[in-house]
C-alpha cells in the first residue's frame, strides 16, 4: 500500500490521481462551489471546488488554468458545466516555485461539449443496450485492448459491466482514444473471441 492510498487526501490532487491504473480520468461535472479551505498554517480560506459524480465526495480545488478550460469550452457560468465531461490528467512538467512538481489539468474530450444523460433520465436505444463484446469491437478498432478498458472500468470503481451505466462512459474512452490518435475508423480488427476479462 503507498501512502497515497493509506492517507487519501480531502481533495484531489496529482499523488491521489496518480493511484488510478491509467493517470487519465473522464469524469463528470456533478457541482462547482465556494467552500472554506483550511491551509497548512489553520487559516480558512474560500476556493472554488468541483465535484464529479464518478467521485462522490472528493473535490478538486480549481486553479485559474484549469477554470480557463472549462470557460473556454462553455462559457463563465459555472451552472452550464454541470452534467459536461471532461479529461483530467496529470502534467509532469508543471513547476512550483522552481521545482517540477507535476499538476493535474484538464482537457474536454471528444463529444463533451452535450451534457451527459444521468441514468435516471436514460433512454434505452432503439437497437437496445450494446454488450460488452460490441463495445470491446469498437474499442479493439481504435488500437485500444480489452485490458485497458477492463482497467479504465476498474479506475472509475466498477465492479463489473452494466450496459445502461458503462456504454457512455466506454465510449468517450474510445473517441478520446481515437482523437488522440487520430485514427481513422474500422482501422483494427478484432478477435470475436475478446471479451472484458470480468
Amino acid at each position: 500500500m503507498k501512502r497515497a492510498e493509506a492517507f487519501p487526501g480531502k481533495y484531489l490532487n496529482v499523488k491521489g490521481l496518480k493511484l488510478f491504473p491509467n493517470a487519465e480520468r473522464i469524469w463528470t461535472i456533478r457541482d462547482v462551489r465556494k467552500e472554506g479551505v483550511e491551509t497548512g498554517d489553520g487559516v480558512v480560506t474560500d476556493k472554488n471546488l468541483m465535484y464529479f459524480t464518478e467521485t462522490e465526495s472528493t473535490p478538486i480545488v480549481l486553479r485559474p488554468c484549469q477554470w480557463d478550460v472549462l470557460e473556454d469550452a462553455w462559457g463563465d457560468d459555472t451552472d452550464a458545466w454541470v452534467g459536461k465531461r471532461i479529461l483530467i490528467y496529470v502534467d509532469p512538467n508543471v513547476s512550483m516555485s522552481g521545482v517540477r512538481t507535476g499538476g493535474v489539468r484538464f482537457k474536454i474530450p471528444a463529444g463533451a461539449h452535450a451534457p451527459v444523460q444521468q441514468p435516471s433520465q436514460s433512454v434505452v436505444p432503439a437497437d437496445g443496450w450494446p454488450t460488452k463484446d460490441q463495445l470491446i469491437v469498437e474499442a479493439v478498432a481504435v488500437g485500444l485492448t480489452k485490458e485497458a478498458i477492463g482497467a479504465m472500468l476498474m479506475g472509475e470503481g466498477r465492479k463489473g459491466f452494466n450496459a445502461e451505466r458503462d456504454t457512455e462512459l466506454i465510449r468517450g474512452f474510445i473517441a478520446h482514444h481515437k482523437e488522440q490518435n487520430q485514427i481513422a475508423d474500422g482501422a483494427n480488427v478484432i478477435d470475436e473471441d475478446d471479451s472484458i476479462p470480468f
